[in-house]
């Protein structure tokens, strides 16, 4: 998955997700980055320079003491005297041995001996420098080039990495970080030292105001598969103006040596009058110097103090509520108490289905919000006949377990509306979106967020009644579909399908309504569900702007959006609505949309984003501190930009059961697929199914399982709903990387060869992924894999193929679509569960006819010059539109097309291929070609129906010209035990028919033997 954003567009990267990342992951872009080079070269000087710059200027008495490659000897403390002054310090030369390459040194006043070393030894490799370095009193850092002073609103980043490489990684930085970038292209290097890279991050205020900044290191070509680690945190920034971190460790030190800062790191009320404190060692704390104050400053007595370990201290006081919040400092460094996470859903976790706008049976309408942290909470109602002014306030009333509530009369059905919230200690109100709210009126932030300053930052909830809009009749009613391995997946975006200037339908295109006009199309092509990009709420994108087509090449910045930045968890996208400021239209026009998909026949699943928001103030403006997973300083962890959901928090977990019924409930939807579903609790994932299956016994959940779950910081036992999630569940299943990547290559390897596109692969492996038994994880189920080779994110099919191949689409269309053919049949004939990235049936491709070079993701093959995009959920429509043209009767994509749909009809005219156990599996299919142990790029296996019917595929992935490296193998050859010539031939090279080909073609028979063609499938039924 990948999200936009102003501060992050996605990428996620993760975005695991994350991670790892099958549907949701990025490939390196080839952009060039314009980056002093961080490789050590040789080297041929005698004498190496060192600059020392001190506070005071004062340099007579130190002199510096050096060893290893300096040719120094000297009595100590008596070293080398500064040879000079110049504008940054004292410059000292120190004499190199011949070959130089380790160089150590220390500064020390001469006068004092070891009472006046500044700092410790001073170590650096002479080869990474150009016969300079510079060093600060106070700092046993040394620059190798010389460094800008640190300003009083900056902090710098020291970051080391293993192999010295830092020419594509970025500091992301938030909070107290004066900081807004396009994800994942963060705040690039300052310079190296002799620790590592640094980077200095800019700072709102001055560093002794600040207290508290969140960063992470990210590969920029990458995103969120990219990061090093998770978020990091740093508060105790009015002390230290430099930091350093260290490859694969979320720690965060005070110097080179991993020195740690002394002192409280957090606090967390844990009972009505007990607050827990974390310190970095309580062995030399001194308790006297523990300070409890109230809101209004007035010291409060601890009563009590026990230390718990060397690390925890619980103190005991008289906690009034009235008095909240609460500030515990220590040694200067103070922290607003906020209660713990598990005390803080003991007092307030809210369990009755009436939050948000409940319509009464007089008319009127009652407005609950969970807001326990609010000293008071007001009703903004904007009318609708002036949406854009705020008409008037209405205050709300605390009930039980921190929840505000208000009663309206009927007189405000259709306004929209407002939370306006006081939290404790603070002076202003804050405005917030209910997020229970079922419609929203008109939003306006663009993809870059450039004019946030001049139009609402949040949005606004409307008050209309779904219940009433446009019934569904029943969830879908699917011709053989008994399970979920009789699923067949299409993967579509909402304004993809009918955004092409040739899609010629008469609603708005891009449009829900729009999209009704084309169902035929994926009616004739025979799919089960069709899985739609986010269609709830999401943040980026000018919806007043929905009806202007750019049919333009560019790749960011436009007026477009995957949906993978949630606003609202209720609410239905505006962008696909022909009048987005109508709330009740927006529900009306995707409830047609879904009804319509039922009367074809098919069902709908909906990809939902409950791993983040699109900011963490959407959240944040309403609870702080508590609906997304925690730091350890209690500060929220983010990802791709946003708040990253703290599913096991009790009403966060709450509010994603109560989406996921509204959803089935009111919408009739047939599942959902989870982005990055290993950020969420595998509890909270089975507890959404169980509702949904309540509802909707044939509901179907899939998901990202990578394995990325990052929760509060130091809880442990939380069982990820990941990969490693399948043999605990046979509800819910997981997207298959290892087939994709076995088959064409993915995250980390995508554009190298592999079984489809050139690459020789371990026959083994093949087989077993196509039996819905990837290595990577235990699937003790076939209806815990899903088998794709394609989603949204990254290259499509067609353009992996291309780059895999090195060669050019204008040339070889038609070898590129023969190896998509053997991809949609492998998929097609594998157990499991089915899914097809939208287009990848007919070769749909994101290349890049623009005039230059892309302003984004975009991906070079070297051997052709061509140019394609990956990731496009920032780029036009030219870019992203479904092809129509393609599609047609002479189009180039029309044969793969018809075949891919054949397939399809044989895949649902027989469960030999969608078998329901893994022991059906396992005696049912069996491979025929050629041995497990070898690796080729040609394969033979068989499935068994439970009638007996014998299905006998046959892939030959070898071009034109090409033998296998094993000389026991031919090229398109199978020897088998029998002889398959009287079978009948479902598929072959350009025809795939569940009655048999019309012409067989591409294969022949010689006794046992069977013999493809090159790039060629065939299916034998007997």
């Amino acid at each position: 998955m990948i999200m936009k954003s102003n501060s992050k567009k996605l990428v996620f990267s993760l975005i695991f997700s994350s991670l790892l990342i099958a549907g949701c992951s990025s490939n390196q872009e080839n952009n060039p980055v314009e980056k002093v080079s961080t490789a050590s070269i040789s080297k041929d000087f005698s004498n190496l320079t060192v600059h020392y710059q001190r506070g005071n200027s004062d340099y007579d008495n130190f002199t510096i003491w050096a060893w290893d490659d300096v040719d120094f000897t000297g009595d100590w403390p008596h070293g080398i005297k500064y040879s000079g002054i110049d504008n940054y310090g004292a410059v000292y030369s120190l004499p190199l041995k011949p070959n130089p390459k380790k160089a150590s040194f220390l500064f020390v006043d001469e006068t004092d001996g070891d009472n006046g070393k500044d700092g410790s030894d001073k170590i650096i490799d002479v080869t990474k420098t150009n016969g300079s370095v510079w060093a600060m009193q106070g700092s046993d850092v040394v620059y190798y080039s010389e460094p800008d002073p640190i300003e009083d609103n900056e902090i710098r980043v020291h970051y080391k990495r293993d192999d010295g490489n830092y020419d594509n990684f970025t500091v992301w930085a938030w909070n107290d970080a004066d900081f807004t970038g396009d994800w994942p292209h963060g705040i690039k290097y300052s310079g190296i030292d002799n620790y590592g890279a640094y980077y200095d991050i800019p700072l709102k205020t001055n560093r002794d105001e600040a207290n508290n900044l969140g960063f992470l290191l990210v590969d920029e070509t990458q995103g969120d598969p990219g990061k090093d680690g998770s978020d990091k945190a740093f508060t105790k920034l009015a002390k230290y103006k430099e930091i350093f971190v260290v490859q694969g460790s979320d720690d965060v030190f005070i110097g080179p040596n991993m020195e740690t800062p002394d002192g409280l790191e957090a606090a967390d009320i844990i009972d009505d009058n007990k607050i827990s404190l974390k310190f970095t060692n309580t062995e030399d704390i001194n308790e006297e110097n523990l300070i409890l104050k109230n809101k209004y400053s007035i010291s409060t007595d601890i009563k009590d103090i026990k230390i718990i370990d060397n690390k925890k201290v619980v103190i005991t006081a008289d906690l009034r509520k009235d008095w909240y919040p609460y500030t515990i400092e220590y040694e200067g460094f103070k922290i607003t108490l906020k209660p713990g996470l598990a005390y803080f859903d003991s007092k307030f976790s809210y369990t009755d289905d009436d939050l948000g706008a409940i319509f009464n049976s007089d008319g009127s309408i009652t407005l609950k919000v969970w807001a326990p942290t609010s000293e008071d909470v007001q009703v903004a109602i904007f009318k609708k006949s002036n949406p854009e002014i705020e008409a008037e306030t209405i205050p709300m009333n605390l009930t039980e377990k921190g929840v505000w509530a208000v009663t309206l009369s009927s007189d405000y059905k259709g306004d929209f509306y407002q939370y306006k919230l006081k939290h404790q200690g603070e002076k202003k109100y804050t405005y917030a979106l209910d997020p229970y709210a079922k419609s929203m009126y008109e939003f306006k932030i663009n993809t870059n967020a450039s004019n946030r300053a001049i139009t609402d930052a949040i949005g606004k909830g409307a008050l209309v009644n779904p219940s009433e809009i446009a019934q569904i009749s029943s969830f879908a009613h699917i011709d053989g579909y008994t399970k979920r391995e009789d699923a067949i997946i299409y993967e579509m975006h909402v304004r993809d399908f009918t955004s092409h200037i040739d899609a010629n339908t008469s609603a708005q295109f891009g449009t829900y309504k729009a999209f009704i006009e084309k169902l035929d199309y994926l009616k004739s092509l025979g799919v089960t569900h069709i899985q739609l990009l986010p269609v709830q709420s999401f943040y980026y994108g000018d919806e007043s702007k929905n009806s202007e087509r750019e049919w333009n090449y560019s790749a960011k910045n436009n007026n477009y959006n995957w949906g993978y930045d949630p606003h609202s968890y209720f609410a239905p996208e505006g962008m696909y609505s022909e009048n987005p400021k109508d709330p009740a239209l927006r529900i009306k026009e995707l409830k047609e949309l879904i009804q319509a998909i039922h009367d074809k026949g098919m069902g709908v699943t909906l990809d939902v984003v409950y791993n983040h928001t699109a900011n963490s103030e959407i959240f944040e403006r309403l609870v702080p501190g508590y609906y997304g997973f925690l730091n350890a300083d209690g500060t929220p962890k983010t990802s791709f930009g946003g708040l990253q959901m703290g599913t096991t928090h009790a009403m966060t977990r709450k509010l994603i059961i109560d989406s996921i019924k509204y959803w089935t409930k009111e919408f009739k939807v047939d599942g959902f697929r989870f982005d990055m579903m290993g950020n969420l609790d595998a509890k909270t994932v089975q507890m959404a199914y169980n509702e949904a299956a309540k509802l909707n016994p044939n509901t179907l959940f899939i998901g990202e399982g990578w394995r990325t779950f990052n929760g509060d910081a130091g809880v442990t036992g939380i069982v990820p709903a990941d990969q490693d999630w399948m043999n605990k569940t046979d509800d819910v299943a997981v997207f298959s990387d290892e087939i994709r990547n076995e088959l064409k290559s993915g995250f980390g390897s995508e554009g190298e060869p592999r079984f489809i596109t050139g690459g020789e692969r371990n026959i083994n492996t093949i087989f077993n992924n196509i039996k819905g038994q990837p290595s990577n994880f235990n699937a003790d189920d076939p209806g815990d894999v899903v088998q794709y080779i394609a989603a949204h994110d990254n290259l499509p099919l067609h353009d992996v193929i291309s780059q895999s191949i090195r060669k050019s689409v204008a040339t070889h269309e038609d070898e590129i679509q023969k190896r998509i053919r053997l991809g949609n049949t492998i998929i097609l004939t594998s157990q499991g569960i089915a899914f097809l990235h939208g287009g990848q049936e007919y070769g749909r491709t994101k290349q890049w006819k623009g005039t230059g070079k892309p302003e984004d993701k975009y991906t070079v093959v070297p051997q052709t010059k061509e140019i394609f995009i990956h990731d496009s959920y920032d780029s036009s429509d030219r870019i992203n539109a479904f092809d129509w043209t393609a599609v047609e009767k002479n189009g180039r994509g029309y044969l793969t097309k018809e075949y891919t749909k054949g397939l399809i009809a044989i895949r649902r005219s027989t469960d030999a291929f969608r078998l329901g156990s893994k022991d059906l599996v396992d005696s049912n299919v069996s491979l025929l070609y050629p041995n497990a142990n070898k690796s080729a790029k040609m394969i033979a296996y068989k499935a068994t129906a439970t009638n007996g019917d014998e299905y006998y595929v046959f892939i030959n992935g070898y071009a034109n010209g090409e033998t296998p490296r094993d000389s026991s193998l031919k090229a398109g050859v199978f020897e088998l035990n029998e002889d398959l010539s009287t079978g009948l031939v479902l598929a072959d090279n350009d025809e795939a028919n569940v009655n048999g080909v019309n012409e067989i073609s591409g294969v022949t028979f010689d006794g046992n033997k069977v013999i493809l063609d090159p790039l060629t499938a065939v299916i034998i039924k007997k």
